[in-house]
């Protein structure tokens, strides 16, 4: 059953990458959707960890308020709701990892495109969440198959 929690996950993460390459935007509908099934899967699947997820979500939507205050920059408002959704289909360690792998990419990319005077350049960031999420996913997926 937790492998059709990855693939819806991974097919909303997809066409949210999708909308904000093609128009710099992310639908609501579309975080409304990713919060939502990621709430339910929580309630059906681990009914016990409800409130602990609620509070990493906080703690995600803190870190990402006290960061955008520090650079005077941020990032943008659906990025940051995608984020605070984030520990509903996320625990513990591999909220960590996804976090990790999409903030890593998508600075290596922002370095590699804008050089570090690029700044004020914006680019989208759900792809990168997207790959943080299908690739600590695969691990899981990798690590399961082979015993360890």
């Amino acid at each position: 059953m937790v492998w059709v929690s990855e693939v819806i996950a991974g097919v909303l993460l997809f066409w949210l990458s999708v909308c904000d390459l093609k128009s710099g935007r992310i639908p609501m509908s579309g975080l409304i959707g990713f919060f939502l099934c990621g709430s339910a899967r929580v309630l059906l699947m681990e009914r016990s960890v409800f409130l602990l997820q609620c509070l990493l979500s906080l703690w995600v939507w803190l870190s990402l308020w006290l960061a955008g205050k520090a650079s005077g920059n941020g990032i943008g408002s659906g990025d940051v709701w995608l984020l605070i959704a984030m520990p509903f289909w996320r625990t513990g360690e591999t909220l960590l990892w996804t976090l990790l792998l999409s903030f890593l990419s998508a600075a290596v990319f922002g370095i590699l495109r804008y050089g570090f005077r690029g700044r004020k350049n914006r680019f989208p960031f759900v792809p990168w969440i997207t790959l943080g999420f299908e690739a600590v996913g695969l691990a899981i997926l990798w690590k399961g198959k082979a015993g360890i």
